[in-house]
């Protein structure tokens, strides 16, 4: 399948600093791979996995050996350049004329080294290449944590839920790419800062789940246009601009990861136009809903799935703001006096000093 034949789709960037120095951190996620990738949970072979073999040469494969003397291949070496770089496709349970490419780079830093990850060619996945894009977008954040020492919560739920990937993502590693993304969900410990909250609000469950979870209830308080489909995998469009071109409406292109009625509701985010580089990846705003009585609810807002670096650190500082002086003070306002008109902005009060918050 030519790459060509679809449009191009950005690359998957992560980066995070390892306390090792380029030499030992790349052999840790080369040659050693086997000692911490999740094998178990992130193979072809899953509980029958017994090692991930990295071979230290242009052509050597990655792959996996399975109880009984099965192997199945991940990828191919395209260049070794040790201690530095290393690219090789990316195929796990495809035919490799599928294969995207990752590229892993190490540079010095004063207390160790930065990897950078770049996963790209998905148009050679046709087209579930935007599906997958989205489940690894998240999933790379929860493995690079893995490979660079750091802890990660075991907590794997939803796996069930979360099938949205569809038929071409439960090749790939089986349902190891729904995994990576159910953990980030789950556990927004698996990054270093999250924007959290809890809110009580005066209004039954009912109301307040409607109010995020339809149209008519997003226009209340968020934004004046939107696209939901209540579903997992539906899209949860929310339009800041809607008479504006698709793509530059808002949060154009954003999908259901959990749909449980009356209890939680997580969905994809990115950012604003004036933040490109954040704006090509995913982050993740989870909403856990708790009714108190017939009157009342108390809604937990959770925004995971941060990134580090100075653009990262923008968008972290500015959802701080948008969700803690605007989004969430209007459900409140709404919630007790009635719909915003958007056409006579009003002043709202924080719900919060900051929504920051610092995970040990």
């Amino acid at each position: 399948m030519s790459e060509h034949r679809h449009p191009p789709i950005p690359p998957v960037r992560k980066s995070i600093h390892v306390r090792w120095a380029p030499e030992d951190a790349f052999r840790r996620f080369t040659r050693d791979i086997g000692t911490w990738w999740p094998m178990h949970t992130h193979s072809i072979g899953q509980e029958k996995t017994e090692s991930v073999v990295f071979e230290e040469r242009v052509g050597g494969r990655l792959y996996e050996r399975i109880a009984g003397g099965g192997e199945s291949t991940w990828g191919t070496v395209l260049h070794w350049e040790p201690p530095h770089r290393v690219v090789f496709t990316w195929h796990p349970g495809q035919s490799p004329e599928l294969a995207q490419e990752v590229e892993l780079r190490f540079t010095a830093e004063k207390t160790g080294s930065r990897l950078e990850l770049t996963h790209s060619k998905w148009e050679r996945m046709g087209a579930a290449a935007r599906k997958a894009r989205r489940a690894y977008a998240l999933g790379w954040s929860h493995v690079i944590r893995l490979g660079a020492g750091r802890k990660a919560s075991p907590i794997v739920w939803g796996m069930e839920a979360l099938i949205w990937v569809g038929g071409i993502m439960k090749k790939i590693f089986r349902t190891a790419a729904v995994t990576l993304l159910a953990l980030v969900v789950a556990s927004p410990a698996l990054a270093d800062r999250v924007l959290r909250t809890e809110l009580k609000l005066d209004a039954p469950i009912e109301r307040v789940w409607h109010a995020w979870t339809t149209d008519e209830g997003i226009r209340t308080f968020f934004a004046p246009g939107s696209h939901i489909e209540l579903r997992v995998d539906g899209p949860y469009e929310i339009f800041f601009a809607p008479k504006e071109a698709p793509g530059h409406r808002g949060a154009d292109d954003m999908r259901l990861l959990v749909v449980e009625p009356m209890k939680r509701l997580a969905f994809t985010w990115n950012a604003p136009g004036t933040q490109p580089y954040v704006r090509a990846q995913r982050t993740v705003v989870t909403l856990d809903f708790q009714s108190v009585d017939a009157k009342t609810t108390k809604l937990r807002f959770t925004h995971s799935g941060w990134g580090e670096g100075p653009e990262w650190d923008k968008a972290y500082a500015y959802f701080d703001s948008a969700w803690n002086t605007f989004v969430l003070p209007s459900l409140q306002y709404t919630l007790a006096h009635g719909p915003i008109d958007w056409t006579k902005p009003r002043e709202l009060k924080p719900v919060a000093k900051t929504l920051k918050t610092e995970l040990e």
